[in-house]
């Protein structure tokens, strides 16, 4: 090999073939330690964003949302505001649903259900929120685990009464014109409409009426779970005289709302959810007009809709004022997702 080697190159040829070879074994040392530096550089890195997220979560100056569990501004943690929104046959669509932090669904008089929908005040533009409704006793005891300014327009007898007992921070349009308009495009009583900033300021005037309450927070994982499974999860149930029904969209990563089997829209597209409740309550009739009375307080049988799965749990809130808390087969408090969330009421005659 050493004669083959001496006989066939010249000593200048063997000289620059063992400078080449050289330079390669260098390059590939120069390649493996570059590569070891960069992951390491990466692993680094996200040991550092990880300590930001958490030193976000336990700022001075940011906390999680007691709403939806997404990072807000510790300032806001209080100024939220419930609005009651229409959902008659005669609305085509709705405007600010997707843009809540929360949204409950209840059934109303005929047959009809009615959403509340929660905002915190300065984490979105939304514009145009409505139409915006009456209000109803039940909704109320909902507020007051929120201690939110309950944004409506009039109210029945019952509920009407039951603001001014229980001191509700309330805004009823009837006495408070200035916050809201009403659309020339729209057919009364379904035209009145709001938004976050005429809410924001109404708090922001009023604010010395609120009594000054810890809220309850829900569990919220600090990241999405993983538990997607590949079918899509479904759940339906008949709530009022519709067939209301969540399915998740692997293509969305949210829940999307079918009523009668057709997908929903609001004015910014597909009605979606991170998380969805179906809470059953008692209720019964009250009279001739169709007024209900839902049992809001107590214990009972909850369907949870989060990642893809579809849980059977339980409810209960024990007080009026106390948060209304949701467990799984375990027992243990459900974690939801971060994102809004709906609240289906399923009342049970």
């Amino acid at each position: 090999m050493n004669f083959f080697w001496k006989k066939s190159f010249s000593k200048t040829q063997r000289y620059l073939f063992l400078v080449a070879l050289f330079a390669i074994v260098l390059s590939l040392i120069f390649v493996v330690i570059f590569k070891y530096n960069l992951t390491k550089q990466g692993q680094e890195k996200d040991n550092i964003i990880g300590t930001e997220e958490e030193k976000i979560e336990e700022s001075t100056t940011s906390t999680l949302s007691f709403l939806n569990g997404v990072v807000v501004p510790l300032e806001i943690t209080s100024s939220c505001a419930a609005v009651m929104i229409d959902n008659a046959p005669e609305v085509e669509k709705q405007f600010g649903l997707n843009a809540a932090a929360l949204v409950y669904e209840a059934p109303v008089e005929g047959g009809r259900t009615r959403f509340m929908a929660v905002y915190h005040l300065t984490t979105s533009t939304e514009q145009f929120i409505g139409p915006v409704r009456s209000a109803r006793p039940y909704y109320l005891d909902w507020v007051q685990e929120l201690n939110c300014l309950y944004t409506h327009v009039g109210g029945s007898p019952e509920a009407l009464q039951k603001i001014k007992t229980a001191n509700i921070f309330d805004l009823n349009e009837f006495y408070n014109g200035n916050y809201f308009w009403r659309s020339k495009n729209y057919v009364a009583p379904h035209s009145t409409f709001t938004s976050l900033d005429n809410l924001a300021a109404a708090f922001e005037k009023n604010k010395t009426e609120v009594v000054e309450s810890e809220v309850s927070r829900w569990l919220f994982a600090k990241t999405e779970t993983k538990d997607l499974e590949a079918g899509e999860g479904f759940f339906e149930e008949k709530i009022g005289e519709s067939k209301i029904a969540w399915q998740f969209d692997q293509n969305l990563k949210n829940w999307k709302r079918l009523v009668e089997g057709k997908s929903v829209q609001d004015e910014e597209g597909t009605v979606k959810a991170k998380n969805v409740v179906f809470q059953y309550v008692s209720a019964k009739v009250l009279d001739q007009e169709g007024r209900l009375s839902l049992t809001t307080v107590g214990r009972g049988k909850a369907v949870i809709l989060k990642g893809s799965r579809v849980i059977k749990g339980t409810w209960e809130k024990t007080g009026t004022q106390e948060r209304t808390k949701f467990f799984g087969p375990d027992t243990k408090e459900i974690e939801f997702n971060p994102g809004l969330t709906w609240v289906e009421i399923v009342p049970q005659f």
